[in-house]
């Protein structure tokens, strides 16, 4: 970067011939609003949320405060849409569990009706989507992160050309080329597109062994478990090409760099998750008649997503530990080749937490007394050192961008198939309110992550909306291609369909822009709070240009650089 230390964090972390190792934020141990007496090693968002106290509206809006002012806004506008998006269910879980309770009744998924549930199934998801709007916008005020996007925060570890800024004046590094720039993504979305045909490829292997079976039942379940490995090892192993791509793009700004990432997972995500519901649905034609064909689609979906689920919580809370139970293993074994088996007290792990330590528990903690020694320490309290040496040792808190990854593919099991499976939504209510706590639990048990600001949950919205139209068009194709409604109800022929499919397709997409023109993003008290914070911050600028000794040191850095030149 171009200012501060020019210390390259990010750039030596990567360097593996580097010494320097690892960086995380220091704690302040008299933190006494976030670390509760009772105790002292769990943070007090962490109380709340195992006692269900956050599940009040009014206890998640200090939720999400405390975890912001802890944490940063980054991390907390996960959280705050992670609880606004759980306690938005209520509704479609009642609704779902209804209208599966009448397609057992009726010993069929093609139910007279269909069409309205998917509606109310759209309406619900992009009401959510509209009320989060609101939302985010209340607390982007709150926490003053109105004008964030207008910073242009550059990445420390860009390398370019020294330019003045075409926006305030000031000297930034630009790109050296933007052809070359350009360039480079370009090559990085041929990667990607050629990363989702071995995707593709994969999968048709998958569905040949699936016909050498023969759609025998006992192996439809089997499959499905197949496919969901294949799966999650593609996006990890995509996971780390997306970051390699991202890096090589060498973008200039933060939000650029997320931006990009966002997309190429996103797009390779939603391709490898939903792919053979899409091939089953619409292309296999193994199957004797609509109803085989959609039975076949709800175990698949249900294996998906449970695969999914169970593998991803149990990977998330195990693998973090296995780094800290391979050293306490190695620990235990060289004292046994020593003789020396006994353990120190369980209290001295805790002792790191504690915000004011004892004599007794530095000494436990500090068996030879160096904690007590400044020439150990540097002059810093042992408190500090002691959270040093525990954070070093802690895994990497799992990525912000891979927990709303997962949000995000979770939502488009819900609407995506909603008609085949409506029960998914009372699934993943109990899934979100265990992700939750998994997520928690990650973040408190894991090294301590930087703050850092965000002014909101960025590209995730727009990801949601097009999910929302994509749904339109995939539940309708399996009502009128799928079952026997248009015949049977409105006695429709092909070409009838085709026709009656696209106008309801058309009466969906204008409802849901309806109700999106309708809600507005803000509400009225936010948007009136902004619009008297844009004015005082008028006035300020104001008094600031007509003070005749006001800083112009940016002119003079335009001409000194036009002399350069």
């Amino acid at each position: 970067s171009m200012e501060g230390a020019n210390f390259l964090v990010d750039y030596y972390l990567k360097d593996k011939n580097n010494p320097f190792e690892t960086v995380f934020a220091l704690n302040e141990y008299d933190n006494g609003l976030f670390y509760p007496t009772k105790n002292p090693k769990t943070p007090r968002f962490a109380h709340d949320l195992f006692s269900f106290k956050w599940m009040n509206k009014e206890k998640y809006k200090a939720f999400d405060d405390n975890i912001r002012a802890y944490y940063g806004e980054y991390i907390a506008f996960y959280y705050a849409f992670l609880t606004h998006y759980i306690q938005s269910f209520l509704p479609m879980v009642i609704i779902g569990f209804i209208w599966f309770i009448v397609q057992l009744g009726a010993g069929t998924i093609s139910v007279g009706g269909s069409t309205f549930y998917v509606l109310i199934c759209i309406l619900w998801s992009t009401v959510l989507i509209e009320t989060w709007y609101r939302r985010e916008a209340a607390l982007k005020y709150k926490w003053g992160m109105v004008r964030y996007k207008e910073t242009a925060v550059p990445r420390p570890t860009f390398k370019g050309k020294i330019a003045i800024s075409e926006y305030n004046g000031d000297l930034i590094e630009d790109h050296k080329s933007i052809i070359r720039y350009w360039l480079r993504v370009t090559f990085s979305l041929s990667s990607m597109v050629l990363c989702i045909s071995v995707v593709i490829v994969c999968v048709a292997g998958i569905w040949y062994l699936k016909r050498l079976w023969k759609n025998d039942p006992g192996y439809k379940m089997a499959v499905g478990i197949i496919n969901s490995i294949q799966i999650q090892v593609f996006n990890f192993l995509y996971n780390k090409l997306a970051y390699a791509l991202n890096e090589f793009e060498q973008h200039r700004l933060v939000e650029d760099y997320y931006n990009h990432l966002v997309i190429k997972r996103v797009i390779f995500m939603v391709v490898n998750s939903f792919n053979s519901l899409f091939y089953m649905a619409f292309y296999d034609d193994s199957y004797e008649n609509n109803e085989q064909r959609l039975n076949s689609l709800r175990i698949q979906l249900i294996t998906l997503f449970m695969v999914n689920v169970i593998l991803m919580n149990a990977l998330e809370v195990t693998i973090p530990q296995i780094p800290g139970w391979i050293r306490a293993y190695k620990k235990r074994k060289a004292a046994k080749d020593e003789g020396n088996d006994e353990n120190l007290p369980k209290d001295v792990e805790a002792a790191v937490h504690v915000p004011h330590m004892s004599d007794m528990e530095i000494n436990l903690a500090d068996p030879e007394g160096e904690l007590s020694d400044a020439r150990y320490t540097g002059g810093l309290e042992p408190t500090i050192i002691l959270d040093i040496e525990d954070q070093v040792n802690r895994p990497k808190n799992k990525s912000t961008l891979d927990n709303f990854a997962e949000v995000v593919i979770l939502h488009g099991y819900i609407i995506m198939f909603a008609i085949v499976l409506p029960i998914m939504p009372l699934f993943a209510y109990a899934n979100s309110v265990v992700e939750i706590r998994v997520d928690a639990y990650g973040l408190i048990n894991s090294q301590r992550p930087f703050p850092l600001g965000a002014d909101g949950i960025g590209v995730w919205r727009a990801v949601l909306s097009i999910f929302n139209t994509i749904a339109i068009f995939s539940n309708m194709a399996v009502i009128a291609y799928d079952t026997d409604l248009p015949e049977v109800v409105l006695g429709l022929n092909i070409s009838g369909k085709i026709v009656w499919y696209f106008i309801i397709c058309l009466f969906m997409l204008i409802t849901m822009v309806s109700v999106r023109m309708v809600l507005p993003n803000e509400s009225l008290e936010t948007g009136k709070s902004m619009a008297r914070q844009e004015q005082c911050e008028n006035l300020v600028t104001l008094l600031q240009d007509s003070n005749p000794n006001r800083d112009v040191s940016n002119v003079g850095q335009r001409k000194q650089l036009k002399k350069v030149e």
